[in-house]
């Protein structure tokens, strides 16, 4: 019902011009400037046919992103994430409604499908790139359990079982009380497993992945030599167009959840190596789960990054180390449909949201 409510809302603001007045007013009289900051994962063709190989809430299909592209073509200035950050840092004004498109990871699908389109309307865009995947067929340790419990089928006793032996090893003991029962969805299941095992350790992480994919004892080939992550290649070619490289790190490990020295490894490497590739100085930074501290903050700065962003929309805007995000996936933008709704994207990126109706977040907030 609250869903049906938000649509009919959005579409009776923007077919009656209604939100546009808003908007004007809200720029007028409210805000000097509107910014979105927008983070992507993945843009596949169909993400619910490639379930076994997309999380929920982190792909977008390639029609909804033309859509979301062309109207932010259209209305908003669009920059890139190391232009925002040089802005903000230099005391410039920023446009009345600008726009930073980013995507986490780096997969392959970037290039296949975002970037003819990024290009067709000439909307820049930055991709933060987890170097120990670029020219690798490695997989993600989220991208291989999730892979692990969607392909083997596993159940909720099998995976309370294989966490378990990590929590009992840890000394940290969890205080979440989320639920691993049968009785819930499998995509809740899925995504309150995520969240307990995210407080595991890097190390255990990476092990937990392993022991995952191992229940069965079979193996999918197609997994097995499928690519999901960009070549320098690739990405040489991008950058030469619309697109701006970023870091995400090395290996894609919770900065919180690793010593200190290997926090500044993940740092100052992955900087290095896309430098030394690209020939460019590499600007900014995304946290991998947007899981950072005030002392990762400061070793972000050390680094030689201008700033970093975040996830959740929470975050100071004003804080250059932790500059929030909001996430956009399949679905969060949908009309009665249950496809893109242009209504409901306008109402989602509307400053008159934020000043009139005391909100901005448009989607998940989930980062990885």
């Amino acid at each position: 019902m609250r869903r049906i409510i938000k649509q009919l809302l959005a579409a009776v603001l923007y077919y009656s011009g209604l939100l546009a007045l808003l908007d004007f007013c809200a720029l007028k009289f409210a805000v000097r400037s509107h910014s979105v900051l927008l983070m992507y994962h993945r843009v596949l063709d169909d993400p619910f046919s490639e379930a076994e190989y997309a999380q929920t809430g982190t792909a977008v299909s390639t029609e909804a992103f033309r859509a979301q592209i062309a109207f932010l073509a259209k209305r908003f200035a669009v920059m890139t994430a190391g232009d925002y950050i040089g802005m903000l840092s230099s005391g410039q004004p920023l446009p009345k409604k600008c726009a930073v498109v980013t995507f986490d990871d780096g997969w392959v699908d970037n290039l296949e499908n975002a970037f003819p389109i990024l290009k067709q309307y000439n909307v820049p865009a930055t991709i933060f790139v987890c170097t120990d995947f670029v020219n690798t067929g490695k997989k993600l340790w989220f991208h291989e359990i999730l892979h692990s419990i969607k392909w083997q089928k596993l159940t909720s006793e099998q995976l309370s079982q294989a966490l378990a032996k990590f929590q009992n090893e840890s000394s940290v003991r969890s205080t979440r009380t989320m639920s691993l029962s049968e009785h819930i969805s499998t995509d809740v299941l899925i995504d309150n497993f995520f969240h307990l095992a995210k407080e595991l350790n890097a190390d255990q992480l990476e092990n937990l992945a392993t022991d995952l994919s191992r229940v069965s004892g079979k193996t999918d080939e197609y997994w097995m030599q499928k690519r999901f992550s960009l070549n320098w290649e690739e990405i040489t070619a991008m950058e030469q167009s619309v697109i701006e490289i970023g870091s995400h790190g090395k290996s894609h490990r919770l900065l919180t959840s690793i010593p200190d020295h290997e926090v500044v490894s993940e740092l100052s490497e992955s900087k290095l190596q896309i430098e030394k590739r690209l020939g460019k100085k590499v600007r900014t930074f995304a946290y991998p789960n947007g899981s950072y501290d005030e002392n990762i903050k400061r070793m972000t700065a050390e680094a030689g990054y201008e700033g970093a962003f975040a996830v959740s929309s929470e975050t100071s805007a004003s804080d250059l180390f932790a500059v929030p995000r909001t996430g956009v996936h399949e679905g969060a933008n949908a009309g009665f449909n249950g496809r893109f709704s242009r209504a409901t994207w306008a109402l989602a990126l509307s400053p008159a949201r934020r000043v009139w109706f005391g909100g901005s977040k448009n989607s998940s907030s989930q980062g990885y």
